[in-house]
């Protein structure tokens, strides 16, 4: 759901380019417009440059006509919304009649995350644009959506596609856009009412069996593609669902002959051969399971799930050598090559004294793992507000994939107040009930967990039973020789000991700081005696092959098996000590997969974490002359 983000934006960004290539191809014929060359910079993307002219415009001539709106547009084009309502709004004062202005001024206020503000604007324009703005009609209609005046939002749908306001055909295509938004609840009231004016409208009944998939209420997605398959018995897609559906109750020869079905349509799509390989898979039939995997790679060379399932599988080596994973486990993947690792659990906002900062430990973790070379993944969850679209963007930009990051339409993007005592030293204070305490278990996850070659989790987003419940369901579900990285945050009173030992019997990875570390072991009933013995302890008792105790400054103590090594840290003038700690685990896990040497290992995390606290906020821009000494 979370890719609408990306859509939404590409849809409103080409609106305003052929908006303003109109605008453009209207004025070339003045000669002499003082537009002309900022609009040109525009065209070659040079926004910076194009809006550094019109400023120098305004100092000249602050009261020359059509000089907000060519602002207006040009921060639009840039990106910085903010900038470009307060532009827009002073042109629609200028001109009343501004059709443009006044669309673009809507858009605007949509991107910020301010739909409600946006509603008048992108209603107005409508009686100027009644036929030509399909893009601007559809995020009126998300507009209404996530103000929550569904009827209105239904009613923008159907003027959209052209039909009744009162028909099912509305109701349907409401429910479709409900579902895109992650409105659940709502979309299947859409749905189910979209049935009841037409049972027999193509199409409404696998919106709700797709609906139930998605929420894995499996009777109720089977009996809804059934219905669907007896009104529509040429849709190549629904039995593709159901033989979905039936695969997750295990009845696989009923799978395998509804996928051959699908692919009998439509042998285009790729999502059939994969499931047909899982499918084989289960049933024993290993070399027709590679043949369809084999198929869908050859259709999508790029699809990483096909190759993932590919790779052949074994149980860890023992000891260091074996890295978290075996030479034959890798396949295809070399030592130096690119893996997939994900940060799994909370994505936040740290609002410092001097403003906020993205952070949160998982994206910390994956942001680092991405500058050392990897794909750096974040499965987490944000609101449907403002704050969660720029952690979604600024995390894209940053190199991250943002696929897996979900939307929430009832819970607000996490912010944490952060305090810096005199020594940089942070102090949290956590906002309760946010949208990643609602981390939902999804087919997606579900096709991400088998992907994945390393993932990071803590306890922090673990505080609910909802988010705890689909952590173990992704541990749980990634190969048996992924690294699994259990990275101890013991945040004010959101841990036990009980989530902690569940915790730990799911890890082959375990990062503590020696804070932290006497309080779990006597949590657990034992007596300290010192860092080594406790770390030893916690390797045999959990089953751990390494065990990572962090000492701020003063280095690190790494415990694999019976070997162990001591790093003493590196000096640095601390910022803030922000993410240093994400910083370490990400470098630990970069060489833990190389099957990189103890001390060389210690090393590196050692390095990266002080260069991180070296640095302001959690997320520092790359430099290459440190992160190339520590790859």
């Amino acid at each position: 759901m979370c890719r609408l983000c990306s859509t939404l934006v590409l849809a409103a960004s080409l609106l305003a380019h052929l908006l303003f290539s109109h605008s453009t191809a209207v004025n070339a014929q003045q000669t002499e417009s003082p537009f002309a060359e900022p609009r040109r910079l525009l065209e070659q993307g040079k926004f910076s440059e194009a809006i550094a002219a019109l400023e120098k415009l305004r100092e000249q001539k602050p009261e020359l006509a059509g000089l907000s709106r060519e602002l207006g547009t040009a921060y639009y084009r840039q990106g910085d919304y903010m900038k470009a309502i307060t532009n827009f709004n002073q042109a629609v004062k200028e001109n009343a009649n501004d059709g443009e202005s006044t669309q673009l001024m809507g858009l605007a206020l949509y991107l910020a995350g301010r739909p409600g503000e946006a509603i008048p604007y992108l209603e107005k324009v409508q009686s100027w644009y009644p036929s030509a703005n399909v893009d601007a009609a559809y995020i009126l209609g998300v507009s209404y959506i996530q103000t929550k005046n569904y009827p209105q939002a239904r009613m923008a749908f159907a003027k959209m596609f052209g039909v009744p306001a009162d028909s099912a055909a509305s109701f349907l295509f409401t429910a479709r856009m409900l579902l895109r938004l992650d409105f659940g609840p709502v979309a299947e009231e859409y749905g189910q009412k979209a049935v009841a004016l037409d049972p027999k409208l193509p199409l409404a009944h696998f919106l709700l069996g797709e609906l139930y998939l998605y929420q894995s209420r499996i009777p109720e997605a089977i009996a809804q593609l059934q219905q669907e398959l007896a009104i529509n018995p040429g849709h190549a897609a629904s039995y593709y669902k159901l033989a979905d559906a039936y695969s997750r109750v295990q009845k696989y020869d009923d799978a395998e002959k509804l996928l051959q079905r699908s692919i009998w349509l439509d042998a285009t799509a790729t999502g059939p051969y994969i499931l047909m390989g899982k499918v084989l898979e289960k049933k024993g039939e290993p070399a027709l399971a590679v043949l369809s995997l084999q198929r869908a790679i050859a259709m999508d060379p790029n699809n990483s799930i096909s190759h993932h399932l590919l790779r052949p599988r074994g149980r860890c080596g023992e000891g260091i050598e074996a890295g978290g994973a075996t030479a034959d486990a890798r396949g295809s993947q070399t030592v130096s090559g690119s893996f997939t690792v994900v940060g799994l659990g909370e994505l936040l906002w740290d609002m410092f004294p001097r403003g906020k900062q993205l952070g949160g430990a998982p994206a910390n973790f994956a942001y680092m793992a991405a500058l050392l070379g990897n794909r750096g993944i974040v499965a987490s969850r944000v609101g449907n507000d403002r704050l969660g679209q720029e952690a979604i963007w600024q995390l894209k930009s940053s190199g991250l994939d943002t696929s897996h990051i979900q939307t929430d339409s009832e819970h607000v993007t996490s912010t944490v107040l952060v305090r810096l005592d005199s020594k940089g030293q942070a102090e949290y204070k956590f906002r309760d009930d946010v949208a990643w305490d609602h981390l939902a278990w999804t087919p997606d996850w579900q096709d991400l967990a088998i992907m994945t070659d390393a993932v990071c989790f803590g306890s922090l987003a673990q505080r609910s039973e909802e988010s705890r419940s689909t952590t173990r369901k992704f541990l749980q579900s990634v190969r048996a020789d992924a690294a699994r990285i259990f990275d101890v945050n013991l945040r004010q009173a959101f841990y036990s000991a009980e989530i902690l030992r569940v915790a730990l019997l799911h890890a082959n990875i375990m990062k503590v700081n020696d804070e932290e570390l006497p309080r779990i072991v006597e949590m657990f009933g034992e007596r300290f005696n010192g860092e080594n013995e406790a770390a030893c302890w916690l390797a045999k008792e959990f089953g751990v092959k390494l065990v990572c105790v962090t000492r701020g400054h003063r280095g690190s103590l790494l415990v694999c098996g019976e070997k162990t090594d001591e790093h003493a840290g590196f000096k640095v003038k601390v910022a803030d000590t922000v993410g240093a700690g994400d910083a370490f685990t990400a470098a630990l896990v970069h060489h833990w997969l190389r099957k990189t040497p103890l001390a060389a290992m210690n090393q590196a995390a050692n390095r990266l974490g002080a260069w991180v606290a070296s640095q302001e906020g959690a997320m520092p821009a790359a430099d290459e002359s440190v992160l190339s000494a520590i790859r």
